[in-house]
């Protein structure tokens, strides 16, 4: 689970995005669900990382 920090206020998917490409550049995978239901907590991002 990613959770925003220290009060950022960029909309989740410009944080989203920025994720993924570091991801994509170390060749993961990267799946994302924003605002995942069924948490045990409110989260920002679920995120399935697979080495490819």
């Amino acid at each position: 689970m990613i959770k925003r920090q220290n009060n950022d206020k960029r909309p989740l998917e410009v944080v989203n995005d920025e994720i993924k490409h570091y991801f994509d550049d170390a060749s993961f995978g990267y799946q994302e669900e924003l605002n995942p239901t069924g948490t045990p907590k409110p989260e920002d991002i679920r995120v399935t990382i697979k080495k490819n």
